[in-house]
């Protein structure tokens, strides 16, 4: 199977959409109105039960630091790629975590808690070369928009946000939310890639 379709997210679907991949959906329900398309799997990364298919290009965005064995990950991950196809890991390293706009600004209290889930970048390094990837490049990519809606710091899309202690979380939210009466806010959205290739 060589399929270069991907539901992808922001920034890094230009980058992927560079390299030739084409855009089936822009969210989850484009992807939904599309299911005839797609061939939808929920698994665990360690097992995911495919048997009969290998892909030319595997990635994964914000899931690494919620693997409970990454080193079965990377190692089925190889398992599933074609010879000399390509694994991308979008994650964030120290600096990122340490700057993000406006996580880290409202809720300063989480960037130790991201620091103690998210593996080291050079951690991460040594894992894909012991699962057998190679040439393991780095590259970071981010985009600058501007907030306007509150919905996802309400209900705790960032999954750090529902480690916070309740009075933390609030203080920070009301902070957030007296600064968008003056005008949007700055948000910058960046990550770390990870790419590397499976052995021809």
């Amino acid at each position: 199977m060589r399929h270069r379709q991907l539901y992808l997210r922001y920034p890094i679907a230009d980058r992927l959409l560079r390299l030739g991949y084409r855009r089936i959906a822009r969210d989850a329900n484009q992807a939904s109105a599309r299911a005839s398309e797609v061939t939808w799997i929920c698994a665990g990364a360690e097992n995911p039960g495919l048997t009969d298919v290998k892909f030319d290009f595997v990635f994964n965005v914000d899931a690494i630091h919620h693997f409970e064995d990454r080193r079965r990950v990377f190692n089925e991950i190889n398992r599933l790629l074609l010879e000399a196809g390509t694994i991308c890991v979008a994650t964030d390293s120290e600096q990122i975590i340490r700057n993000r706009k406006p996580l880290s600004t409202y809720w300063p209290e989480t960037i130790e808690l991201e620091l103690a889930r998210y593996p080291r970048v050079e951690t991460l390094d040594t894992e894909l070369g012991e699962a057998g990837f190679v040439n393991v490049r780095h590259e970071e990519v981010s985009v600058t928009d501007w907030l306007r809606d509150l919905s996802p710091y309400r209900t705790k899309v960032f999954s750090v946000l529902s480690l916070l202690p309740e009075d933390i979380y609030e203080r920070g939210l009301r902070r957030l939310e007296a600064d968008l009466t003056q005008g949007p806010i700055e948000s910058i959205s960046r990550y770390l890639l990870l790419w590397a290739h499976s052995l021809p």
